[in-house]
């Protein structure tokens, strides 16, 4: 006789809890305490004003200062005149991204019409973005301070709803700047916290989790998906076993 699929999966999973008890070592699970609430932010209040001539004349490159903010732009990047917007939103809750925080105010940096004053969402090349931060930054409520190589540079095209730290961004322990390749089309904030300085992280808030999971986190997805395909390997297995009596 055949037995119930529920009851031959239930034995299925409890054999092979019992085979990944005897052959591997679990880590203890920790669940992730790092995402707290939303990542978006209000409106730009401080906005940098319109320049008289144009930063960049159409297909032209240019280096630009604006505020805290050096963008390079390469020829071909804007195909009209244009100059650099940079809005900032004051820092008042630092947002926290795994074991990363906030220590400058989130920025927007985009190039706009000269004529009309419209954002340019998609610029045809990417740039150099570099923002300044000072040591007082770094200053933690303990008094002590976060080190300088584990600052990084995050970036966001939807408002918050997602936030990505640029893996080629460098920093200048000389000028105290933070440098990364991108298009100047989004939010910018520094990061950093008691982590590697090779450590990344992205958000969605729409998952409301960190995209990059922790080694406990990859660990226990492979442990899910593990029982699962050996329970169904099991229960197949068992059916054809009990099929005989």
């Amino acid at each position: 006789m055949k037995y119930s699929p529920s009851l031959l999966g239930a034995i299925a999973i409890v054999a092979t809890s019992l085979i990944v008890m005897v052959f591997f070592v679990s880590p203890v699970r920790t669940d992730n305490q790092a995402v707290l609430g939303a990542k978006t932010y209000s409106a730009p209040t401080i906005i940098s004003g319109k320049p008289t001539e144009p930063d960049v004349v159409a297909n032209q490159g240019n280096t630009i200062h604006r505020s805290d903010f050096t963008v390079i732009t390469f020829n071909g990047t804007v195909p009209f005149d244009a100059y650099l917007s940079v809005g900032c939103t004051p820092l008042t809750n630092p947002i926290s991204i795994a074991n990363y925080w906030q220590i400058t105010p989130v920025c927007e940096v985009y190039f706009r019409s000269q004529h009309n004053n419209g954002k340019y969402l998609s610029p045809l090349k990417t740039s150099i973005v570099s923002r300044t931060y000072t040591v007082d930054d770094l200053r933690q409520q303990s008094g002590e301070y976060f080190r300088q190589d584990t600052i990084k540079m995050v970036k966001s095209t939807d408002g918050g709803q997602s936030w990505t730290m640029l893996r080629n961004a460098v920093v200048n322990l000389q000028n105290n700047t933070v440098s990364a390749i991108t298009e100047a089309n989004g939010a910018f904030m520094l990061m950093t916290g008691d982590v590697d300085a090779d450590t990344y992280y992205n958000y969605s808030n729409v998952l409301g989790e960190t995209t990059d999971k922790s080694l406990t986190q990859k660990w226990w997805q492979f442990m899910g998906e593990l029982n699962a395909n050996l329970a169904k390997h099991i229960t197949n297995l068992l059916n054809n076993v009990f099929s005989f009596y």
